[in-house]
């Protein structure tokens, strides 16, 4: 597929008026047909944004004839806006971005929350500055002490799951205490903090 059929400008009608106010110069009738039309930046045919400057053509309806007016012309311009739709690519974008900042933000209220009140299960994805990253997963919470088994494997890229292979250690506790775990998230050490999760994550590996 070429490119030009992926990505260009196309042309849209986004307004018809039918005009009884204006004579046609050549049969006398008072009946026109006013068509409005919009240049658009497409990308997948997709309407990216309105672009160029509105275009009015103007024919009447019973002998077809064209009609020039350039004041008629710039009346119909003024009171023609341009729809939302031709904006589709911007506001599909805008929505995305607001989406995903939304997102981020209840992930931080979850995590912070969960950091605060650790509960047994909760699982820590633990990166530090240098070196490989693990998973710690709470075990039991006594006090201000929270006792955890962490992953059998080191992580090189970031993971939202244990590997098919990997598992929690359960014969050994690794120990926290809660405000470490809250200095920890603030940092960046902690990058997540999983509650609930289904089986498909590996978080119930346990040996």
């Amino acid at each position: 597929m070429h490119i030009f059929l992926l990505r260009g400008t196309r042309t849209v009608r986004i307004k018809t008026f039918t005009d009884h106010e204006h004579q046609c110069n050549n049969c006398r009738d008072f009946d026109l047909k006013v068509r409005v039309y919009k240049d658009y930046f497409h990308f997948l045919f997709i309407p990216i944004y309105a672009t160029g400057v509105k275009t009015v053509k103007i024919r009447c309806n019973k002998c077809g004839e064209p009609y020039r007016s350039d004041s008629l012309n710039k009346q119909y311009e003024k009171r023609t806006r341009i729809p939302f739709y031709l904006y589709s690519g911007v506001l599909l974008v805008v929505l995305v971005a607001l989406g995903a900042f939304g997102n981020e933000l209840v992930n931080r209220y979850l995590n912070r929350s969960y950091a605060s009140n650790p509960r047994v299960g909760d699982v820590y994805t633990v990166r530090p500055p240098h070196g490989f990253g693990q998973f710690y997963k709470v075990a039991r919470v006594n006090g201000d002490s929270v006792l955890t088994y962490n992953s059998h494997a080191q992580y090189i890229f970031e993971s939202a799951s244990l590997d098919s292979t990997d598992y929690f250690v359960g014969d050994r506790e690794v120990p926290f205490m809660k405000g470490d775990l809250r200095e920890m998230l603030d940092s960046g050490v902690i990058t997540n903090v999983s509650r609930h999760y289904d089986e498909s994550s590996g978080f119930n590996r346990v040996k």
